[in-house]
């Protein structure tokens, strides 16, 4: 799969990591969560995901699971990733046959602003395509502890065609990972139709 697109000089190619690109794609997506989080989160507060999680959720042998890197063709540097699919277990569409998923998705700092989510997120959905799904689905933290409780992923989502699905509360294992959204936040879940 390799997806390209021309932003602000820079042409980028999505296509999928390699096994060495795995640690790159960490700190892409722990560096925009921490900027995303920023006021949510204390200043050392430990990273988003490590490569433990990341390996749970890919285990060896499942090729359904990947990581895309969204990469600028004349630097060659790593500018965003998204790992797909990966099935949300907190939503009761999880196991659906017709649904894939998308998750980790993240835009490194100096490159945010360019069309690199978008571009990656187009990749997911051909790829979702491409496997006979009819309809990808994704979920992050949400509440009220963002600045009018509607953050700036919720609206680039709906940009993208996606509808606000089901609210689920963060669960134990979630509170380990952040426990700083105790109060007031939850999973917001979004679908869209392909």
């Amino acid at each position: 799969m390799s997806a390209s697109a021309s932003s602000t000089g820079s042409c980028y190619v999505v296509r999928q990591a390699e096994e060495h690109e795995l640690p790159r794609t960490l700190e892409v997506v722990n560096e925009a969560m921490a900027g995303a989080y920023a006021r949510v989160r204390a200043a050392d507060a430990p990273p988003r995901t490590t490569m433990e999680r990341m390996r749970r959720q890919m285990p060896e042998g499942d090729t359904d699971c990947v990581v895309l890197v969204c990469v600028d063709s004349e630097s060659g540097a790593i500018c965003g990733t998204v790992m797909t699919t990966l099935h949300h277990h907190d939503f009761a569409s999880a196991g659906r046959a017709d649904t894939d998923s998308f998750g980790s998705l993240g835009v490194a700092v100096a490159a945010q602003g360019r069309g690199i989510g978008r571009l990656l997120v187009e990749a997911a959905e051909a790829r979702a395509r491409q496997r006979g799904k009819r309809r990808m689905e994704l979920c992050f933290a949400h509440g009220s502890q963002f600045p009018g409780g509607q953050p700036e992923l919720l609206q680039f989502y709906e940009r993208l065609g996606y509808e606000q699905g089901a609210r689920e509360e963060l669960d134990f294992v979630w509170y380990n990972v952040l426990p700083e959204f105790r109060d007031g936040m939850y999973f917001q879940q979004m679908v869209k139709q392909l």
